[in-house]
């Protein structure tokens, strides 16, 4: 049981049985949940300006906030302005939050997700900001990371680095190896 959040159906089931004047003891019997988890839904989602009713409408609205408010541990503004104004001149360059994220860590040292640089940028949005507009897929400002294909970038960045850090590598063969990636994923691509 550990995990299970309760859905639409047991919201309105426990509204209905607590109308009745049921314990939460029968209710959680009938549900097959533990007594806690009852105990905590009530105390957790009963809306304070409804006279201590349960109202299972509301108690998903209460979830559904929670869920959605970051953690502060999680937040972006607690980081320093020469951080944020580092992604700021990122995303000016149309760097993806995927390749900030790793950028922060090689060049900084912290943890910055690609996660929750999606959802600062949402937030900003919604503000009225416009740094959305300097994604390279401004369409899906969703919070959540894009779907993209299963073709990766990486692979062409990677042959081209290590051409460059070793010169006396027979360019011949890192240029037909890069032929070779590159006509792989155009043919991958249409």
């Amino acid at each position: 049981m550990q995990g299970k959040h309760l859905t639409q159906k047991e919201r309105f089931y426990i509204e209905k049985r607590r109308g009745e004047g049921v314990n939460q003891a029968t209710i959680a019997r009938e549900l097959a949940l533990p007594r806690s988890t009852i105990s905590r839904e009530l105390r957790r989602n009963t809306d304070p300006t409804f006279n201590g009713v349960y109202c299972c409408r509301r108690a998903d609205t209460l979830v559904r906030e929670r869920r959605h408010k970051p953690l502060p541990n999680n937040a972006f503004y607690p980081l320093e302005p020469h951080i944020q104004n580092f992604i700021r001149q990122a995303l000016s360059t149309h760097s993806s939050p995927e390749i900030i994220s790793g950028r922060l860590h090689l060049e900084f040292g912290i943890s910055v997700s690609k996660n929750t640089l999606y959802r600062y940028i949402l937030q900003e949005r919604q503000a009225g900001g416009e740094l959305y507009q300097q994604l390279p897929n401004r369409e899906n400002v969703t919070g959540t990371m894009p779907k993209t294909s299963n073709q990766a970038l990486f692979p062409t960045v990677l042959v081209l680095s290590i051409a460059q850090l070793k010169p006396s590598l027979n360019r011949s063969l890192a240029t037909s190896k890069l032929t070779l990636f590159l006509a792989k994923t155009r043919s991958h691509s249409c």
